[in-house]
Order: C-alpha cells, then structure tokens, then sequence
C-alpha cells in the first residue's frame, strides 16, 4: 500500500508550495498537502497564534484521513508542527512510518530572536534575507498587508512554542534534514534529533540554504524517497 505522506508548510506558505512533490514522489508516496487556518484555501479562518492552536485543528483534519501507513514531512515551522501532530497522534495509538524533518533545529531549543514584534521594516527586511518569498509581497503594500500578518503569526508561533513533557519523544524514525548553508540550523543541532526518537535515526546536510528544498525539486524528491524506502541515496548513515 502507497504511503501516505502529510507535508507541513513553513511560516507564511500555503499547501499549494509542496504542489511538485507529487509528481516527483508518486511511485512511493500519496502526497497530502496539509493547509494550516488562516493560510491559502483558508485564508478567511482565524490565524493561530500558538502551536497548541494549530495542533488542536489539524489533528482531527488529519486523523480522519489516514487510511494506512503514513509519514510527515514538515519544514522549518512545519517541522515544529509534524513533531507535536505526531506525538498527539502516537498517544492516541497512531504511529507514523516516518518522519521527515527540514530545516528547523529541536523543539527543545527555544529562538533567541522575537521578530513577530518587529516594526516592518525590520520584519519584512529579516523576510527579504532567508528568500523564498515572492518579491511583489515587498514591493506593493497591498499584498503586504495581506501576507505580513500571515507571518508574523507564524513566527509568533515559532518564536513562543516551550516545549511540555520533552521525554515524550516518538517512536517513528526521524530523518533531519538541513541546507549546508543554512543559517538557522547547525549541523550539531540537526543532528541531535536523534534525542527525540526511540526509532532508528538519520541525518543529513544538503547543498544549498534554508529553502533547499525548492531548489532542486528531483533532488528533494531523491532524498524524502530514500528515507521512506530505506535506501541508501541519503548520505548519512542510520543511526540507534
């Protein structure tokens, strides 16, 4: 049976910004792109402030729809995201084959940063920076006051979540993911994602920045392959 793959937008993106993983993964995976409130299809929803807010909504949207083996995929806040879906949905009986996580450090690690309280000049400048953001959000101030709010929620999200009962951590395997030139997550904190699984564990640097991921679709599509396969096309080696 086809896994079924739950993929978690980062802060300020919608489902539709996994829409190439289908093609590129449909001989191992059903692609599932989750949208969270507030964002694309449901933008008319109210923003969620908080993670717990997200994980309220979404799990029952998720739940419902698991018909089989499944695993996640969640990037930078949507990682955050997959990990605390995942341990609701573990105490509930429901263990993921897998779970991919990009591009975000361990959930035990709080950012020193609180840019949601920036003014926007500041915001949209630190926006501007990590990429991945359509240009015209920054040149036209009517989209900006559609998608700043976005964001900010988002990172308010990212930037309050503390994390309860840290040893509560899954049973799935975990792959970590990260960008070599990513600036927001090191090596040595990707790799200690190993501490929130008791299944096996891989990880791995890939060429490019924090939205790797978009650079080179194929290449993306190479790597979740091997993790939901247990091939060797990941470089890392798995780890106990």
């Amino acid at each position: 049976m086809t896994t079924q793959l739950f993929c978690i937008p980062h802060a300020g993106a919608a489902a539709q910004s996994y829409a190439k993983f289908q093609p590129a993964l449909s001989d191992v995976a059903n692609v599932i792109t989750v949208e969270l409130a507030g964002h694309g299809a449901r933008m008319r929803e109210t923003l969620p402030t908080t993670l717990a807010a997200h994980v309220t909504d979404l799990v029952p949207r998720i739940r419902e729809r698991i018909n089989g083996p499944f695993a996640f995929f969640g990037h930078s806040l949507g990682t955050l995201l997959s990990f605390e879906i995942l341990r609701t949905l573990e105490a509930d009986g429901l263990v993921a084959s897998h779970a991919i996580l990009s591009g975000r450090y361990t959930p035990d690690l709080r950012p020193t940063s609180e840019w949601y309280t920036a003014p926007d000049g500041a915001f949209l400048g630190m926006i501007r920076r990590i990429g991945n953001t359509d240009p015209a959000v920054f040149d036209h101030p009517d989209l900006a006051k559609v998608f700043v709010p976005i964001l900010r929620a988002d990172y308010q999200v990212a930037e309050t979540f503390e994390l309860e009962e840290p040893g509560r951590i899954l049973q799935c395997p975990i792959t970590a993911l990260a960008g070599g030139m990513d600036g927001i997550v090191s090596h040595r904190q990707l790799a200690r994602w190993k501490e929130f699984t008791s299944g096996s564990f891989r990880h791995e640097l890939v060429p490019g920045g924090h939205f790797y991921l978009f650079d080179d679709i194929d290449r993306t599509a190479r790597t979740i392959r091997a993790a939901l396969t247990g091939t060797s096309a990941i470089d890392g080696e798995a780890e106990k």
